[in-house]
């Protein structure tokens, strides 16, 4: 229970008379009482009266000398209660430790280990100097977390305070800067339609900023580009907008001539999807001025069969390396497209038949350096007993190529038992085989 105090008089004003150096010593002694009697200022910063500690229970009364609080011994005069207040300066903290990520630092430190603990201070400031730090927060916890911008830099002080409102050391400064945003994080930070039109102010998107080949098919919506999006005569075939080969026949749904300008097609020398293509040939023919009868042969070395040379590819050759006779030969390039190129061998011979004669024609197809292929891409044979002198004949080959590849198409020719004419309009009566071999596919 409070017990009644002495009464303090007023203090009077100095008068005005007083020397003006005295007087403001007055001044001074008149604020400085003021402040300690509570009557100005902060009122946390007024002094505590013996009486007032005695009332409130943090002191027992002084049984001897009254005005001498440090006088006697012992719980017979003024001493403070025991157990009220513990005035123990909390442990430092340990194992301060602090990371930045783009947006968030995070600082944690050993859990506090003293009974009377209240709460840890964290002090934050963009340099090394604790004296301009300000407090930002308490936590009780061991972790804690701080929201800061991209690319921050700051230093951290942290410090226990008890239940007593004691404060410990500061632990610090620790130093942790945040990450910033670059071409290499930019997808792990920015999530997934986080930016859209609304978000991107009118005009800040120039070509300028925009990186060559950075918009590309994936990225556009589909729809997006309308007619209506796209200036007349932007897309020209010399503006380079459209990439070779970009527009395939799955991107055309229909192509009909009201879609074609007129003289804009030209087709001279081009391949036409859908027909044989362009058209290589390669003319020839071979004669002999000697009679082929009984076991005589034209236009290959050997005096045996004309079908030892058909045994394998190439056919041309026998197995002793003897080779027919080469009539035709046509060089051509295939394009970067896989497609089927189709041999055709036209051939006739002028002389007399009369019943015993063999012919056969042979197409072989080579590499750019006149080394035949193997297997059945190598080539193809068509072998004629006792046909008539006159009679034409047509070979066929079809076969797949490499792409972007160089090869040679040859024509061969052979005969057996053969007579010469004498009414083939030449100067010396010959046998002659006459051919034409063409080749069919696109890029010729």
């Amino acid at each position: 229970m409070a017990s009644s105090g002495t009464k303090l008089p007023a203090i009077p004003p100095i008068p005005s008379n007083t020397d003006p150096q005295l007087k403001t010593y007055l001044n001074a002694v008149d604020e400085a009482l003021k402040v300690r009697l509570g009557r100005v200022g902060d009122p946390k910063d007024r002094a505590i009266t013996v009486r007032e500690l005695i009332d409130s229970g943090l002191a027992e009364n002084f049984l001897e000398e009254p005005f001498n609080p440090n006088a006697g011994t012992p719980p017979n005069t003024f001493v403070p209660i025991d157990g009220l207040v513990d005035l123990a300066v909390p442990p430092d903290v340990t194992s301060l430790a602090g990371a930045g990520t783009f947006q968030k630092i995070i600082l944690s430190w050993d859990l506090a280990q003293f009974g009377n603990f209240a709460f840890t201070e964290v002090w934050r400031h963009t340099s090394n100097d604790l004296g301009s730090a300000i407090r930002i927060d308490t936590t009780r916890a061991q972790v804690w977390s701080d929201t800061v911008d991209f690319n921050s830099n700051f230093y951290y002080w942290v410090r226990h305070v008890s239940t007593s409102n004691i404060v410990g050391q500061f632990a610090g400064a620790i130093n942790v800067t945040t990450s910033k945003i670059t071409d290499a994080n930019a997808d792990t930070v920015i999530s997934a339609g986080a930016i859209d039109a609304a978000e991107i102010k009118a005009g800040a998107v120039t070509t300028d900023k925009i990186t060559a080949s950075a918009i590309t098919a994936d990225k556009i919506a589909t729809s997006a580009v309308t007619t209506a999006k796209i200036q007349a005569g932007a897309i020209t075939a010399a503006s380079a907008i459209l990439a070779d080969s970009s527009i395939t026949d799955a991107k055309i749904s229909n192509l009909s001539a009201t879609k074609i300008l007129a003289s804009s097609l030209d087709v001279a020398s081009k391949g036409v999807l859908g027909s044989a293509g362009n058209i290589a040939a390669g003319t020839g023919q071979i004669s002999q001025s000697t009679n082929s009868t009984g076991n005589v042969n034209k236009f290959f070395a050997t005096s045996g069969s004309l079908t030892e040379y058909l045994t394998s590819v190439p056919y041309h050759l026998n197995s002793a390396g003897n080779s027919l006779s080469e009539v035709a030969t046509v060089t051509f390039t295939t394009t970067s497209r896989s497609k089927q190129y189709v041999f055709l061998a036209h051939h006739g011979v002028n002389g007399v038949f009369d019943g015993d004669e063999e012919k056969v024609i042979v197409i072989t197809i080579c590499d750019s350096s006149g080394t035949p292929l193997s297997g059945s891409t190598g080539g193809t044979f068509q072998y004629v007993s006792g046909a008539a002198a006159n009679d034409i004949f047509t070979l066929a080959h079809q076969i797949t190529l490499a792409t972007s590849t160089t090869f040679i198409a040859k024509m061969y020719a052979g005969t057996k038992n053969a007579t010469i004419a004498a009414d083939l309009g030449l100067s010396t009566s010959s046998l002659r085989i006459s051919g034409v071999l063409m080749v069919f596919g696109l890029g010729l």
